[in-house]
């Protein structure tokens, strides 16, 4: 789960209406950019029938079920349809979306016992999953006793297995079983509390990668917001009386249970208008798309914060078909797609990428405009216990590494009457310290934004523009030394060892986090921890030896400059001296200057990591609130980071 929500990255839901219209609707999603659409199987239509003609008329859309239920057929005609609809995609992605449905549905309209739905969704998990590898199935389970299939469709491989949970078992085994999850109705509240931490739970303790989350969300674009809000009550009042107590549940654990009460009681005593007027609108703006085009590409992104790779655009039912397609090209029309580093423009003369102009022409804060009130809100959900975990070191320590600074100088003066204090020789980046934008050039271009030395001597890119708003985002520590640990490897403080994207990734992916837009990210490489193993005399000898020192760090070269662009990432620090590899070497590039003059990305060094790993293994997570208060210097270079982590 990466970067920045795109258009892509949005799916569509296909359900009721006439079969032709719902192919041409899927063909229009296609030519508008959408990624994917998803056909839901009620007693109706089947699902791999339509998208099978999906799938002929279109070139590109990723095709998913959503959902097809687990008693209607065997897990090896699943496999079979599955890999059938694969080999018609042609190179596709094919999502097979499974879930139990309700007792009411299995028992009354398939009539088939609604018996041990765990036990079957795992067995059917597993042997779906052995069905498509194109070996031969033996299962012996409980509930299904399987030999002799073998697969030998092409492109089965290309299938992923989606689960519809909702319960907390359910969930379980979506993050210890599936490829990826399903779930309907996420709140921008709850979600990540209710529902997202059982399934990144189960698939850490798994040792499994957070499976990936297409959400469906019912929406509603246009003008008129008493019809929209109509329609979509009446959507929310149905799932609320009818679709089962798996969502009566899921609603009661969002704090809707008052509302959902109201409903049901109206509902039962006929009157359906009044059961669905009872809703407040503040539940459907929680739980739903709704508003005018304008505000559909930053409430995209808030899913975008929740975890949410592809929010599946569910449509109400009572729309027509024209009404369908015209939201679908609002929304298209209406996404800011910020571009990826590859599709970022270039210095001519040097091939460089950079980011001059996608925040605006005047912009101040380079990536920091990715951390949105949005992201800021997500990561306010991340404090549950209120411990407080200092991120910096004194500002004494360590002693100057660089040969041009001397000892920071701290005098106290007094009398009986009270005491002053003043510093001198404050280097602003010896410590705990971001690196601002006007830090590093990029050769004649310019620093960020192409501006010259005039700019920043009036005050263009000074840390004081940090200072204005802060820093409070979602930070996740990227423990290296941890990961290493945990392999039984160790890391040499003392040596030039670049950590590449392919580590990052490994090492998320131990942690069981996905990286959101506006995440910080704080990569420890264990060099803080050497550093402070060293008695006086080490440490003095230390002093001054930044230009031959080697010491672990983020690699060089634009293949970790587009990771953490594509990653969506605000600002990026480590536990080292320069938080990239050093010495450098003149041939790999410099990382400095591919983020911060050509990105706009702040960095940071020499941040106190320690205390801060040692919270995350406590408890299992490795995010965080982050808070940093830059000084308010203006046309300040660099700041103490003045860093908290709050759990």
């Amino acid at each position: 789960m990466t970067g920045v929500t795109r258009l892509p990255d949005v799916h569509v839901a296909l359900a009721g209406g006439e079969r032709s219209t719902l192919v041409d609707l899927a063909v229009e999603a296609e030519r508008l950019g959408f990624g994917g659409v998803w056909v839901a199987e009620g007693p109706g239509r089947d699902a791999f029938s339509l998208l099978t003609e999906i799938a002929l008329r279109t070139r590109r859309l990723a095709l998913g079920t959503g959902i097809v239920n687990i008693y209607g057929r065997s897990p090896t005609v699943l496999a079979q349809a599955a890999a059938s609809l694969a080999e018609c995609a042609a190179g596709r992605a094919v999502h097979l979306g499974l879930g139990t449905a309700s007792r009411i549905l299995i028992e009354g309209a398939y009539g088939v016992p609604f018996e041990r739905p765990l036990t079957r969704m795992r067995e059917t998990l597993a042997i779906v999953r052995q069905a498509l590898s194109g070996e031969p199935v033996r299962a012996q389970g409980a509930v299904f006793d399987v030999e002799r299939l073998q697969l030998g469709i092409p492109g089965r491989e290309r299938v992923r297995l989606f689960v519809a949970g909702l319960s907390r078992r359910m969930l379980r085994i979506t993050g210890e079983e599936a490829d990826g999850w399903l779930p309907i109705w996420p709140s921008r509240w709850a979600f990540q509390d209710v529902l997202a931490r059982e399934v990144a739970g189960a698939a850490a303790g798994a040792g499994r990668p957070l499976p990936e989350v297409a959400a469906y969300v019912y929406t509603y674009v246009g003008e008129d917001t008493e019809q929209a809000l109509t329609s979509l009550r009446r959507a929310l009042a149905w799932y609320m009386v009818n679709a089962g107590p798996a969502y009566e549940h899921l609603f009661r654990r969002y704090g809707y249970g008052e509302v959902v009460d109201r409903v049901t009681a109206a509902w039962r005593a006929g009157d359906r208008e009044g059961a669905r007027a009872s809703i407040p609108a503040d539940v459907i703006r929680d739980l739903c798309l709704v508003g005018r085009t304008e505000s559909i590409p930053a409430q995209l992104e808030g899913l975008r914060t929740l975890g949410i790779d592809h929010p599946v655009i569910r449509l109400p039912d009572d729309l027509g078909p024209g009404q369908a397609a015209d939201m679908l090209r609002a929304i298209a029309g209406a996404r800011e797609v910020e571009p990826r580093y590859r599709e970022l423009p270039v210095i001519e003369r040097t091939g460089a990428h950079h980011a001059w102009g996608v925040f605006g022409t005047c912009d101040q804060l380079g990536t920091v405009n990715r951390i949105t009130p949005d992201v800021v809100a997500a990561a306010a959900r991340e404090v549950r216990e209120g411990e407080i975990v200092n991120l910096s070191l004194p500002l004494t320590e360590p002693g100057p590494l660089s040969p041009r600074r001397p000892n920071l100088a701290h005098t106290v003066d007094g009398n009986r009457s009270g005491r002053d204090d003043h510093l001198d020789s404050f280097y602003l980046q010896g410590s705990t310290q971001w690196d601002g934008l006007q830090h590093v050039r990029y050769r004649e271009f310019g620093y960020y934004g192409g501006r010259e030395e005039a700019d920043l001597d009036a005050g263009a890119l000074g840390v004081h523009r940090l200072a204005e708003r802060g820093l409070v985002t979602r930070g996740v520590l990227v423990d290296v030394a941890g990961w290493r640990a945990s392999r039984g490897e160790g890391i040499d403080a003392e040596a030039r060892v670049p950590l590449p994207p392919e580590t990052l990734d490994a090492v998320l992916q131990w942690e069981g986090v996905s990286t959101r837009r506006g995440d910080v990210l704080l990569v420890r490489t264990g060099w803080l921890t050497w550093y402070r193993s060293l008695d006086g005399n080490r440490r003095a000898a230390l002093e001054g030896t930044l230009p031959e020192m080697a010491s672990p760090g983020l690699a060089p070269g634009e293949e970790t400059a587009a990771w953490l662009w594509d990653h969506g990432v605000a600002a990026v620090a480590a536990d080292n001296p320069a938080l990239e590899v050093v010495p450098t070497v003149r041939e790999e590039g410099f990382l400095h200057r591919l983020l911060i003059p050509l990105l706009g990305m702040p960095i940071g060094e020499l941040w106190d990591l320690e205390g801060l790993a040692e919270a995350c293994r406590r408890r299992g997570r490795h995010t965080f609130l982050l808070t940093s208060a830059p000084l308010n210097l203006p046309g300040g270079v660099g700041t103490p980071a003045n860093a908290y982590a709050v759990f």
